[in-house]
């Protein structure tokens, strides 16, 4: 992952909304390939064997994975997205002095 610095509160706000849509858009990808997942498993599991039961239970802990890591993942992006709305209110009243940097 590329490292940013912000050098202006534009900028700074920018990286903030950026990443936490970043952020929401890959836990909506994640759960997508999931139901992907689990819905050709479920369409082809017959055909699977004695190999079933070990895909099954891979699913199974991808979707506890998932449920895990949904809240700190929500929380960062209230938070992010706080911290841009904080920034864009400071640079409103000026807060800055003028420069926005």
């Amino acid at each position: 992952m590329a490292q940013f610095v912000a050098t202006t509160t534009e900028e700074a706000i920018q990286a903030f909304t950026t990443l936490a849509t970043s952020l929401d858009e890959a836990m909506l990808e994640l759960k997508t390939a999931h139901e992907t997942l689990q819905s050709s498993y479920e369409a082809n599991e017959d055909g699977l064997g004695y190999h079933s039961a070990s895909i099954q239970g891979l699913l199974d802990e991808l979707a506890a994975i998932e449920e895990e890591a949904a809240n700190p993942v929500k929380i960062l992006i209230l938070k992010l997205t706080r911290a841009a709305a904080v920034r864009c209110s400071n640079k409103e009243k000026n807060v800055y002095g003028g420069k926005s940097r």
